[in-house]
């Protein structure tokens, strides 16, 4: 389980085996899913996933190798940021309210020529290239990710993740292609789980912030921290840019999507076709809200300095400095590579974690050990720090200092 899968080279072209284990994977997600969308329903009007949401092997193969050499282009000296949403059909796009889309005239072909062109229009973050299959696969518009069950989003030059049914479930990065179900959803999450219990919703807010960080290309570091303030005597000074009431429109998103997604569940049939399906939209509005309110938080961190937050993600500050004296006794730190398997929990030094910021982190989560450092690099990589004390799980032979490498594949 986890094993890497080399590319080749010339061709670009994935083991059969790869392939094979992503559709495995793809279909019992999706079995998955279906099974508990309807135990969670309480009337006739369920929602079904059907097969027809994952693409055949051979278009699979087809939608990973083109957006893989389109992802290597630039457009005006820029690389291309974007994403491919695949879908069953036109129809079932048009049909669903959560939809958002621009429907060409004329279908394109899917093409790295055509992707190239149009990807400028789609941007990096809410909106994916529309594909479909007609027979042939074509691309017919552009469409909010929201409503796409399967879709293929560029991180970097030669960088991609595939995501179904709203988890990240495989990613390929220059010659590596992992499954993230076999690996890094295990590896991952110890940090989650400190961020807010496994919140899916606090987690999804983190993930958008970290998507918006990088592609600032600026680097920063986010801080997540228990409400008590003792993390306070682990900053060089006084907060710089302290918030006077605290911006708590993360958490204020998060509990209101909570709710809104509860009585979208428990609502019935007749109550959605009385009220016009007021919940659903309810949810969409939401579910937008968190995405806008994560990004403005995201942008906080562009200034020097760490940005500061609760485990509710209510910002309490940014421009941040922290200690960055050694402490006195040396760290025993492990590093896990996301890109890299074999080498879980490998001892590591402070020196060798990176420049100040990464290593300034490291200090301030060897100080407070039930935070958690979000820290993303100039050029894109993204570090978690954590405290784990030995027997926390299986893999945690010795207390110390967690690093966790290419936390981008999970965005």
């Amino acid at each position: 389980m986890g094993e890497l899968t080399k590319l080749n080279r010339a061709k670009f072209s994935l083991e059969e085996e790869f392939y094979n284990r992503l559709l495995d994977l793809l279909e019992e997600r999706r079995k998955q899913k279906h099974k508990e969308t309807v135990f969670s329903r309480v009337d006739n009007g369920v929602t079904i996933y059907p097969n027809t949401l994952i693409p055949s092997k051979e278009d699979l193969k087809k939608i990973v190798e083109t957006a893989f050499w389109a992802s290597l282009q630039r457009e005006e000296g820029r690389p291309l940021a974007f994403s491919v949403a695949y879908n069953e059909s036109v129809e079932a796009v048009v049909n669903n309210s959560d939809s958002r889309y621009f429907l060409f005239e004329e279908s394109l072909p899917f093409s790295v020529q055509s992707i190239t062109k149009i990807a400028p229009a789609a941007g990096r973050q809410n909106f994916g290239i529309a594909v479909t299959t007609e027979p042939e696969l074509r691309i017919w518009g552009l469409l909010n990710d929201f409503s796409t069950p399967f879709r293929i989003r560029t991180l970097d030059p030669g960088q991609l993740t595939i995501r179904f049914l709203g988890a990240n479930v495989a990613a390929v990065s220059g010659t590596t292609a992992i499954l993230m179900e076999d690996y890094v959803s295990t590896s991952t999450w110890p940090i989650w789980y400190r961020s807010n219990n496994e919140n899916p919703y606090t987690i999804d807010a983190i993930l958008s912030i970290l998507r918006t960080m990088r592609a600032l290309h600026h680097g920063g570091a986010l801080i997540i921290v228990p409400s008590d303030g003792q993390w306070r005597s682990s900053v060089q000074q006084d907060v710089p840019y302290p918030g006077d009431d605290h911006f708590t429109a993360i958490h204020e998103a998060i509990y209101e999507l909570e709710q809104a997604e509860i009585k979208k569940k428990l609502e019935s049939f007749e109550d959605r076709r009385e009220d016009g399906d007021t919940n659903s939209v309810r949810v969409s509005w939401w579910r937008r809200r968190l995405d806008e309110s994560s990004a403005d938080l995201a942008q906080l961190t562009a200034v020097d300095g760490a940005t500061v937050v609760t485990k509710n993600l209510v910002i309490l500050g940014f421009g941040v400095k922290l200690k960055s004296a050694h402490s006195e006794n040396p760290l025993s730190i492990y590093v896990t590579d996301l890109l890299n398997p074999k080498e879980q929990n490998k001892p590591s030094s402070l020196n060798e974690l990176g420049g100040t910021r990464h290593q300034s982190a490291a200090l301030f989560i060897s100080e407070q050990r039930n935070a958690i450092a979000l820290v993303v690099s100039q050029d894109g990589n993204v570090s978690a720090f954590i405290w784990r004390e030995a027997g926390e799980g299986t893999e945690v032979i010795e207390t110390g200092l967690y690093v966790y490498r290419h936390l981008e594949l999970t965005l």
